[in-house]
């Protein structure tokens, strides 16, 4: 999450001093658009670093085994019960269904959210609540 902010930081100073401005449409590798020449090749990794970053970010919150949000579950159970689950997760196969069912499940999830971080990263444009075509404002 420290570097979603940290790229959103710095588009949003990249904004502030004329150097990027907001583009027609959103892409991986383009999440904002330059505004002077010489900063045409800080959009790309700049771009990346924040939607990479905010995927990875989400998808290792899923409650799923082996994804990191799987460990929250046992804070709310009792301790035999967090246990029992404990060893549940440690089984390969277990593991496997997990991220086969994060990654079937994730893309529902992510649109909302990268909606949520592209309103954040540019709150004078208005974004809409939901959009008919994915990448487009």
């Amino acid at each position: 999450m420290i570097l979603v902010l940290t790229a959103g930081l710095l588009i949003r100073l990249g904004m502030a001093g004329g150097v990027f401005h907001a583009p027609d449409t959103i892409q991986f590798t383009e999440m904002t658009a330059a505004s002077v020449p010489w900063a045409d090749s800080l959009v790309a990794p700049l771009s990346i670093l924040f939607s990479l970053n905010l995927i990875l970010f989400l998808f290792n919150l899923l409650p799923l085994p082996p994804l990191d949000g799987s460990t929250v579950l046992p804070m709310f159970m009792s301790d035999e019960t967090a246990r029992r689950y404990h060893d549940f997760l440690h089984q390969p196969m277990f593991s496997l269904l997990g991220l086969v069912v994060a990654w079937q499940v994730f893309g529902p999830i992510y649109k909302p959210f990268q909606l949520l971080a592209l309103r954040l990263l540019y709150p004078e444009m208005g974004l809409p609540v939901s959009s008919s075509r994915p990448g487009r404002f």
